[in-house]
């Protein structure tokens, strides 16, 4: 084990450990066996002064405009149907636009060379 302060310790397990200092701590386990994988887990843990204020953490924040991980379940006032569907709205509208470029684009494109012929 690495205590906070870099000095390391060797752990017999099972073990019970008392963490005095303030700080990260660092538990590495080897576990091997011959004919078997040798298997190398570290774990972190942090002590610290005194009970923490956790605060809870919302992916909702209300500014009207559904964005990130935010949905009509988690976000419903910034995820609305109707803004879906206008949204949706839009893009087939761009779509037909730009079909429709293409289409005169192309269609003048073929009147000149039959005039030519």
């Amino acid at each position: 084990m690495t205590y906070p302060n870099n000095t390391k310790r060797q752990l017999t397990l099972p073990s019970s450990i008392k963490a005095e200092q303030i700080g990260t701590y660092t538990l590495e386990a080897i576990a091997s066996k011959q004919g078997y994988k040798t298997m190398n887990i570290k774990e972190q843990f942090g002590v610290i002064e005194k009970e923490a204020e956790i605060k809870l953490a919302t992916i909702c924040n209300a500014n009207g405009k559904c964005e990130g991980k935010e949905n009509k379940q988690n976000c419903p006032q910034d995820c609305l149907e109707t803004k879906k569907s206008t949204k949706h709205l839009l893009i087939i509208s761009l779509v037909i636009v730009f079909i429709l470029i293409i289409g005169i684009l192309l269609y003048y494109r073929f009147s000149k060379k039959n005039a030519i012929n």
